[in-house]
């Protein structure tokens, strides 16, 4: 198994050995999907017995996670219910009681990054944070150093480590989870035990603190506030915490690609900062009202989606029985896996893949959009893509008309390496960062302190 951004190597390998291709791995069975056509076939015709989740022994048994919203297989009771509190709370029409909120905290993320250029991926991390706070717990993070951003950042780090195919022994050999945890070897029973405390801590912690408030007659409107009343409570505590797992290091993720692109594509972003002049002015900031009217910034978020998915595997589905595909017998139990890096990297859908063109999204026959595959396939399609994609169009579209992005001083340009595990970053890197205009710093200003 690949150790680092293993879906490069598994694009790679459809090239030579085709687009399904099977691994046995200590036993276990993986299958990776690399093109549009078995994706499709596979994913969402066949999706009654392709949307299970498989077991991941150290993240959802010896963690104690199998209960996390975006863990729970499909044929358990509490997939329906997850499923019936989401989409109620991020379907397109209550998305959009959102918005006011996601444009507040784009104005704040824009007021910090103006006065801590060098700390923008902070910046930019916290905002996704700020708005997934404030609309599942009514919470308003304000201090410098927020312990709930803290603690999110920690636990969206330690689902990651967790989770990551091939680090674990365990998941590979389950019955290493009866060997004594002092047992040489055995390391990964106390981190497990470790891991899975702290994870539930911050997956209660903020519950805790939205019914504080709400048993005081405090609280703002919030998804706590509008399913207090349900009976199953485990349920609500679940999805609240999925909103900031499903969503809050996905965009973080596509923001910091932003920054990456735009300097190593200058041109682009002129060409889309001059769309934003023209169609928004400089005496205001854009809205979700004016998405319609930048089809080319709207291009080029699909682009950023394309070039960088955030979740360049997905999230792995399970087989639930043998199927026959191409003639070949894919075994039940198997662990499948849509190479979604793979598939907006196909050069016969996308010439010249490695280049950042918005424009190859528009005209008469424009190729697959990007945004209806890297929000997930078949009964999995992530509830939260509206909110997700509010979320990316005012980030980017508001710093496209407040911000310059140039190469760090130095001279030296972003890596092409990304992180690894379910969600990819751009390795860390530097920028110069400076208002486009005078009178920048005072619109953001002015906007980033108002009461929403």
């Amino acid at each position: 198994m690949p150790r680092s951004e293993g879906w490069k190597t598994y694009a790679k390998w459809s090239k030579e050995f085709g687009d399904v291709i099977y691994l046995n791995v200590l036993g276990r069975s993986l299958v990776i999907l690399s093109s549009f056509q078995a994706v499709t076939d596979l994913l969402s015709k066949r999706a009654s017995i392709y949307s299970d989740r498989p077991v991941l022994w150290m993240y959802g048994k010896l963690m104690n996670r199998e209960s996390a919203a975006f863990n729970v297989g499909s044929d358990d009771r509490r997939f329906k219910v997850y499923r019936r509190i989401l989409q109620g709370s991020l379907n397109p029409r209550a998305s959009r009681d959102y918005w006011p909120i996601q444009e507040h905290e784009t104005h704040v993320m824009l007021q910090r990054v103006l006065q801590q250029p060098d700390n923008y991926e902070y910046s930019v991390r916290r905002n996704t944070v700020a708005v997934i706070m404030r609309i599942a717990y009514g919470y308003d993070i304000q201090t410098e150093n927020d312990p709930f951003v803290d603690r999110i950042e920690e636990s969206i780090k330690l689902a990651g480590a967790a989770s990551q195919a091939g680090r674990w022994a365990v998941d590979s050999l389950p019955w290493l989870r009866f060997v004594p945890a002092w047992f040489p070897g055995a390391g990964f029973k106390k981190v497990a035990k470790e891991w899975g405390q702290r994870m539930d801590e911050m997956t209660r912690a903020p519950y805790r603190w939205a019914r504080e408030q709400l048993d005081a007659g405090t609280a703002r409107p919030s998804f706590i506030s509008e399913h207090q009343t349900d009976a199953d409570e485990d349920a609500v505590v679940m999805c609240a915490a999925g909103l900031y797992a499903g969503a809050a290091d996905t965009v973080a993720a596509t923001m910091v690609s932003f920054f990456k692109y735009m300097i190593e594509f200058p041109e682009v972003q002129r060409k889309a900062q001059s769309e934003v002049d023209r169609v928004i002015g400089t005496e205001r900031l854009a809205n979700m009202d004016d998405r319609e009217s930048l089809p080319y910034v709207r291009n080029l978020i699909k682009e950023l989606l394309r070039l960088a998915p955030p979740a360049p595997l997905g999230i792995p589905h399970r087989l639930m029985r043998d199927d026959e595909y191409k003639g070949y017998i894919l075994p039940g139990g198997s662990i499948v896996y849509a190479n979604i890096w793979a598939l907006m990297h196909d050069d016969e859908m996308y010439p010249e893949p490695f280049v950042f063109n918005p424009d190859r999204h528009s005209g008469p026959s424009p190729p697959q959009d990007p945004s209806a595959w890297v929000f997930g396939f078949g009964h999995r399609v992530c509830p939260g893509l509206h909110f997700a994609e509010a979320t990316l169009f005012l980030g980017i579209t508001n710093m496209l008309a407040t911000l310059d992005v140039s190469p760090a001083a130095d001279g030296t340009l972003p890596s092409d390496e990304f992180t690894t595990g379910i969600v990819s970053h751009p390795k860390p890197f530097k920028c110069t960062i400076k208002p486009r205009r005078a009178g920048t710093e005072t619109l953001v200003n002015h906007l980033a302190e108002r009461e929403v």
